[in-house]
């Protein structure tokens, strides 16, 4: 799914194999849902972590974390093809994470490990929800998402609002009103742990270049608003280096 990325850091390097973030949700929050079952054209804010690795034959790719869908926050992912045996039912009540609400502090922790990658979500030290979600491995048709992402991956903590319109969405409603994602752990493939910092990744802030607009008779972007158009994003890092990204999006009239 794409849309607009608010905070998009990934890691420098593809040596890993999990990580933990936590996330302070937003104080406020809407979505737009999908207007049936098989057209995608909804609009959710979403705070993810993903995994990406290729080979000779497929760029394999997972996101896996927190979506705010039907007035609730759900666990999910989301795959690049020939990456997962199976895709994501969204709308199944046991992904819907009963005890968060707004304002909440969580954490993510995730793992590859074996054929499974699992996603656990944290209330108070407490883990609330257990997700696994089984990698794609098929020597016949050239598919080793499994293999490839156990040897390492590059990792992405992002702070995004997902659709897949390309218009009727800057005044939809749609809105997350400051989340923060910060304190995140990375797990190497040799089982250290590394804090996440300026140092080992890269931020970006951006909008699909499919984001193409008129406004007052001017021809936009996403890029070009993406600052601009009632969204806010910045970083900070504390005493023990760990980086912290912040972000505000806003579709409302």
């Amino acid at each position: 799914m794409g849309g607009w990325h608010l905070a998009h850091r990934a890691t420098k390097d593809s040596n890993y194999i999990g990580i933990s973030s936590k996330i302070k949700l937003p104080f406020s929050c809407t979505c737009i849902d999908d207007s049936n079952l098989t057209t995608y054209d909804g609009v959710f804010p979403e705070f993810i972590h993903g995994f990406y690795a290729s080979d000779n034959f497929h760029n394999y790719g997972i996101d896996i974390g927190i979506i705010y869908r039907k007035n609730k926050f759900r666990i999910f992912h989301h795959a690049a093809p020939n990456t997962c045996v199976n895709s994501d039912p969204t709308t199944i009540d046991d992904r819907i994470l009963n005890d968060v609400h707004m304002g909440d502090i969580i954490e993510l922790r995730t793992a590859i490990s074996g054929k499974y990658i699992t996603a656990k979500v944290l209330k108070n030290n407490t883990i609330i929800k257990t997700y696994k979600v089984e990698l794609a491995e098929d020597e016949e048709n050239d598919i080793h998402a499994m293999t490839r992402l156990n040897e390492g991956a590059k990792i992405n903590r992002e702070i995004l609002m997902a659709t897949n319109r390309t218009n009727n969405y800057l005044e939809c409603g749609a809105k997350f009103h400051y989340v923060s994602m910060y304190d995140s752990t990375l797990t190497t493939t040799d089982y250290d742990f590394v804090i996440l910092n300026k140092d080992n990744s890269e931020v970006s802030h951006y909008a699909d270049e499919k984001f193409e607009f008129m406004i007052n008779n001017f021809h936009y972007s996403g890029k070009d608003l993406l600052s601009g158009y009632k969204c806010m994003f910045f970083e900070t890092s504390n005493d023990q280096n760990y980086v912290s990204d912040f972000a505000k999006c806003d579709f409302s009239k």
